[in-house]
C-alpha cells in the first residue's frame, strides 16, 4: 500500500515507531520484522517491538508468509488501512498507578524492587542474536534505540567530559508525580538490564530525575 497523509493518533508515537508505521504504508508487500529493521535502522527485536504494538492498537495487521525454503512460515506485517484511533492511556495509568502504589506500601525497598522488575524487562530488549560482548558504540546505539522505542526522546550528549543521555520525555510522568521514586528506579533498571544483558563495559550507574523541567540525566560509566 502507497503511503498517504498523517494518520489519527501518530502524534502520540515517538520517531521510531513512526518511522516504522510508514515503512509498513510505502510497501506493496507485507514485510517481516528483519526487514522493516534494514529499512528503517533498527535492530530485529526493536522493530518486532514497534510492528506488534502496531498490531495491538489496529494499525497493522499480522499474518504469515510461505518463506523461499523449508521450515515455519514467515511473519509478516501489512500497515491497517483503517484509521488508527488514539490509544487510550487512563486505563494503563490507573493499572501503572494502583502496581506503583502497593509497592510503596507493601515492599520494605520499593525503589530496589522497582530496579529489579525495571533490569528484567531491560534485558528483553537486548538483541537475540548477540553471542559475544558487544562494543561500547553498539551498546549505546542499542541503549538509545530502547528508550527512544519506549517514548523517552533520548538525546546522547557529552557534558564535562562525561557521556550522557538526556531524557527529554517521561513516559509515565503523570505517575511519577506521586510515585516518583518507584517510576525512576523502574527506568533506571532499564538501561541498566539492557546493558547488562549485552555484555557491555558501558553502564548506567545513576540517574538524575528531573535536573530541569522536562528533563532527566542518565550518566554512562565505561569499563
Amino acid at each position: 500500500m502507497e503511503g498517504g497523509g498523517p494518520v489519527s493518533g501518530t502524534k502520540s508515537w515517538g520517531a521510531s515507531r513512526t518511522k516504522v508505521f510508514d515503512a509498513l504504508r510505502a510497501s506493496r508487500a507485507a514485510l517481516s520484522a528483519p526487514e522493516v529493521a534494514r529499512r528503517c535502522g533498527l535492530h530485529s527485536n526493536t522493530a518486532r517491538f514497534h510492528l506488534d504494538h502496531l498490531v495491538d492498537v489496529g494499525a497493522a495487521r499480522r499474518s504469515t508468509a510461505k518463506g523461499d525454503g523449508p521450515g515455519r512460515p514467515t511473519v509478516v506485517y501489512a500497515a491497517d488501512e483503517a484509521p488508527v484511533a488514539p490509544v487510550e492511556q487512563q486505563e494503563y495509568r490507573l493499572l501503572a498507578e494502583v502496581l506503583a502504589g502497593s509497592l510503596t506500601a507493601t515492599s520494605p525497598d520499593p525503589a530496589g524492587q522497582a530496579r529489579q522488575a525495571g533490569a528484567v524487562r531491560g534485558a528483553q530488549f537486548a538483541e537475540s542474536t548477540t553471542t559475544s560482548q558487544v562494543s561500547a558504540t553498539e551498546a549505546k546505539t542499542e541503549l538509545v534505540d530502547m528508550l527512544e522505542s519506549t517514548g523517552f526522546a533520548p538525546e546522547p550528549v557529552v557534558a564535562d567530559g562525561v557521556e550522557q543521555i538526556h531524557l527529554r520525555r517521561c513516559p509515565f510522568a503523570a505517575v511519577a508525580e506521586h510515585h516518583g521514586e518507584v517510576v525512576c528506579s523502574v527506568h533506571l533498571g532499564l538501561m541498566q538490564g539492557l546493558l547488562d544483558e549485552l555484555g557491555s563495559n558501558v553502564q548506567v550507574p545513576r540517574l538524575d530525575p528531573h535536573v530541569e523541567p522536562g528533563r532527566c540525566v542518565a550518566h554512562l560509566q565505561r569499563g
